[in-house]
């Protein structure tokens, strides 16, 4: 896969040498996982794999009693705010991977703070299916976005 040696550099930051190679394994199988869905939007690939590799090094950290480095989980405190640039890729790349009726739907009711009567009038469909889309269309957000650890 031609985005491995960028994943690796990254996770470089964020792991000791010899974990590297684990974690890119670990959010290689999760793209794996979810190939379905990143096959229609290639473009953001790189994105979401940086976000998972991200939590999947925090996850490698954690399970063995270590801290992940504060400087780069908590890079605002410089005035750089990388990380919440690279979440909201995750999210626009996630958002973008759901049918649009879906994705209108979230945005409508949780961006645009729209109630489901508002948006099943403007789109003329229910408001039973308004709520069904914005329950399936979040539920696949939070498969796309989520490391298996934050799973109950």
């Amino acid at each position: 896969m031609r985005l491995v040696p960028v994943l690796r550099s990254r996770l470089r930051r964020l792991v000791p040498p010899d974990a590297v190679d684990d974690v890119v394994q670990s959010t290689i199988a999760t793209a794996l996982a979810n190939k379905d869905v990143l096959e229609e939007n290639e473009g953001r690939l790189l994105a979401w794999l940086l976000v998972v590799g991200r939590h999947r090094a925090i996850d490698w950290l954690r399970q063995r009693g270590r801290r992940p480095d504060p400087r780069l989980l908590a890079l605002d405190r410089d005035g750089d705010h990388a990380h919440r640039v690279v979440d909201r890729v995750l999210l626009e790349a996630a958002l973008a991977l759901l049918p649009e009726h879906q994705r209108s739907v979230i945005l409508d009711v949780c961006v645009h703070g729209r109630s489901a009567a508002q948006v099943a009038e403007d789109h003329q469909v229910p408001v039973g299916t308004v709520r069904s889309r914005l329950h399936y269309g979040l539920l696949t957000l939070r498969r796309l976005i989520e490391t298996p650890n934050d799973r109950s």
